[in-house]
């Protein structure tokens, strides 16, 4: 097993609290269910998750900083590092080959089940 990119949706944070809520709970489910079809082919994959963010109007370092509760990752024992990737045109060009060799890098190569 590789590592794993998951890229947040663009959303409106004008929205409501209750629409904030909901987009977090969908982007979790989407998580999950990705995580659970990893696992049902590998049961002891391991790896990493580079996570890319399109900042839009919210405070980018409380984004952050919520990521990790909101998508529930502490819940995924396969999931043994995570990174971000702030989703920029300034920052896109700089970073996306860095962090893709970072998931590269923190890979853990299993056997075949």
């Amino acid at each position: 097993m590789g590592g794993l990119i998951f890229a947040l949706p663009e959303a409106n944070w004008n929205n409501s609290e209750e629409d904030t809520e909901s987009y977090w709970s969908a982007c979790a489910a989407r998580l999950e269910a990705v995580v659970k079809q990893i696992e049902e082919h590998n049961p002891t994959a391991r790896f990493p998750i580079l996570i890319c963010y399109f900042p839009v109007g919210e405070d980018a370092a409380a984004t952050l900083q919520r990521i990790p509760l909101a998508l529930g990752l502490e819940r995924y024992h396969a999931i043994t590092d995570y990174r971000f990737l702030i989703m920029k045109p300034d920052t896109i060009a700089k970073r996306i080959v860095e962090e893709v060799n970072w998931v590269a890098r923190s890979s853990q190569i299993n056997q075949p089940v």
